[in-house]
C-alpha cells in the first residue's frame, strides 16, 4: 500500500501537466490517471490515446510497493487546498491525503479502466535549448487551422531537418510562420515532414518552460520529449502537408519594403478599427511609403500613411488580411526593421525582421 510525505509545490506542477495531457481532444476521452510509488517518490501517468506522461514526484516513501488509478481534475483540487506537506495512505478503496487536521480522501478505480502506457519506438534522443524550442513553437502555434478544411493536416505543427537544424512550421492555407530551431546535433527525418499535433506542442511548451535543456527525438509515429523528471510520448500526425518550400520559392521577387515595425503596428492598429472579419486592408507600396486603406460599410474608413523605403519600380497594391500580418509583427520587437518581400498582387508576400532568415511569415493575398 502506498504510504509518503510529499511537497504541495511539487506535487502541483505535476499534476497540472497531467491535467493539461488530458484535456486534449481524443477518442479515449480519458480524465484519469495512475499514481505509482517508486523508492525515492512517486509516478505519475496520464494517456489519452494520443499523448502520453510520465512524470517523477520527489516523495518521502514510507511504503511504495502499490499504485492507484484515481481522477486527475480531483487530487488536483484536493493538493491545492492541502498545506505546504502533505501525508498519502493507500486503504482497499480510497487515496487518503492528509494536511494538518485535514483529511481528504479520494476513491480508488480499478487500473484495468485505465489504457495501457504506449509501447515506445527505439529513437535516438538530441538534446535542444528548451527556451528555443518554447519560443519556435509559440511563434507558429498561432498559424496553425482550427480544424481541418481540406485534404491538408493544417492543424498540426510540421516539422523538417535541414543539417543541425529543425524548420518548424505552421500554416491553415492562408498564412504560414516559420521558426527555424538550432540543434546540438542533427536530426533524421527521412525527408518526410513530422506533423506535431496542435495539443501535443501545447503540452510540450508547457512541460518544458521550467527546464534549459530537454532531450527530443522522432520516429515513425512518435516524438519523445524526455526531462530528466519526465517523459512526453506524442502521436504524430499522419496525412499529407504543403510542400511550404515550394510555396516559399514562388516568392521570386528580389524586390522588398523596409519599414519600422513600431511604426507599422501603430498606423495598422488604427486602420484596423474600419475592418472586421471579412474585410482586408488594401497595401499600396510606393518609393517612400505604405498606404493603408480599409473600409466597413456603415462604420467608417481608414487611410494611414507610414514612411517606408520599396526597392522595387512603380507602385503595387494588395489586400491583405490585416489580423495575419498583425499576427507575425507581435512576434517581433519595436526596435525591428520589417522586411517585406513581394512579387505583385497575386502572389504571396514575405515578412520577416530584418537580418533574421530564421523567422518569417508567408501571407496570401486576398482575392476579390
Amino acid at each position: 500500500m502506498l504510504q509518503c510525505q510529499v511537497q504541495q509545490h511539487h506535487f502541483i506542477p505535476a499534476l497540472e501537466l497531467v491535467k493539461v495531457c488530458l484535456a486534449q481532444k481524443s477518442h479515449f476521452n480519458q480524465k484519469d490517471f495512475v499514481i505509482q510509488g517508486h523508492e525515492q517518490g512517486l509516478i505519475l501517468s496520464a494517456f489519452n490515446g494520443l499523448s502520453a506522461l510520465r512524470i517523477f514526484v520527489p516523495a518521502k516513501m514510507n511504503d511504495h510497493t502499490s499504485s492507484a488509478c484515481l481522477p486527475s481534475q480531483h487530487v488536483l483540487e484536493v493538493i491545492k487546498v492541502s498545506g505546504k506537506e502533505i501525508s498519502i495512505r493507500q486503504n482497499k478503496s480510497q487515496l487518503v491525503f492528509q494536511s494538518g487536521k485535514t483529511e481528504l480522501r479520494v476513491n480508488i478505480k480499478k487500473n484495468d479502466e485505465f489504457p495501457s502506457f504506449p509501447e515506445l519506438e527505439k529513437i535516438q534522443l538530441t538534446k535542444v535549448d528548451a527556451t528555443q524550442l518554447g519560443i519556435c513553437l509559440s511563434q507558429t502555434i498561432g498559424a496553425t487551422s482550427k480544424e481541418s478544411e481540406n485534404i491538408y493536416a493544417l492543424t498540426s505543427l510540421a516539422v523538417v531537418s535541414k543539417g543541425n537544424r529543425a524548420m518548424i512550421t505552421g500554416c491553415n492555407g492562408h498564412k504560414l510562420i516559420n521558426s527555424d530551431l538550432v540543434l546540438d546535433g542533427s536530426i533524421n527525418l527521412a525527408n518526410q515532414p513530422k506533423l506535431i499535433p496542435k495539443d501535443g506542442a501545447v503540452l510540450i511548451r508547457k512541460l518544458i518552460k521550467f527546464h534549459k535543456t530537454v532531450q527530443w527525438g522522432f520516429g515513425e509515429k512518435q516524438l519523445i520529449i524526455s526531462t530528466p523528471a519526465s517523459q512526453l510520448v506524442i502521436h504524430l500526425d499522419s496525412g499529407k502537408y504543403p510542400n511550404t518550400q515550394e510555396i516559399i520559392n514562388s516568392v521570386s521577387s528580389t524586390d522588398t519594403i523596409k519599414v519600422s515595425q513600431q511604426k507599422l503596428v501603430s498606423a495598422l492598429r488604427r486602420a484596423m478599427i474600419f475592418t472586421d472579419e471579412y474585410n482586408s486592408i488594401l497595401f499600396l507600396i510606393e518609393q517612400d511609403k505604405i498606404l493603408m486603406r480599409s473600409n466597413q460599410n456603415s462604420v467608417g474608413s481608414a487611410i494611414e500613411y507610414v514612411p517606408a523605403t520599396y526597392s522595387g519600380v512603380g507602385t503595387v497594391e494588395i489586400p491583405l488580411n490585416p489580423r495575419y500580418v498583425m499576427d507575425f509583427l507581435s512576434l517581433m520587437t519595436p526596435s525591428d526593421t520589417v522586411e517585406i518581400q513581394l512579387t505583385d498582387n497575386k502572389s504571396p508576400v514575405i515578412i520577416r525582421p530584418q537580418g533574421n532568415n530564421s523567422l518569417f511569415s508567408l501571407i496570401m493575398p486576398i482575392k476579390k
